[in-house]
């Protein structure tokens, strides 16, 4: 899995700056606007996540689940 970064609005990969109808750009502001499954603060830009069958998670939330079981299961 690897992880995934959105990009800031009108930057080289980014989204419009302006609301548009590119399903692209769409994705991305919902994405971004999304909050991570682990910690509920947004997604973001700039940021790397994962897309989980729980959600979007931020990489360090997603490694900080994985330590935390790690520990329970041994």
């Amino acid at each position: 899995m690897s992880p995934i970064t959105i990009q800031m609005p009108g930057t080289g990969y980014g989204h419009c700056r302006t609301d548009c109808a590119h399903k692209d750009c769409a994705w991305q502001r919902i994405t971004a606007a999304t909050v991570c499954a682990h910690c509920g603060q947004p997604i973001g830009y700039d940021r790397q996540f994962y897309e989980t069958i729980d959600g979007v998670v931020h990489t360090g939330c997603y490694a900080d689940l994985i330590e935390k079981e790690l520990t329970i299961t041994h």
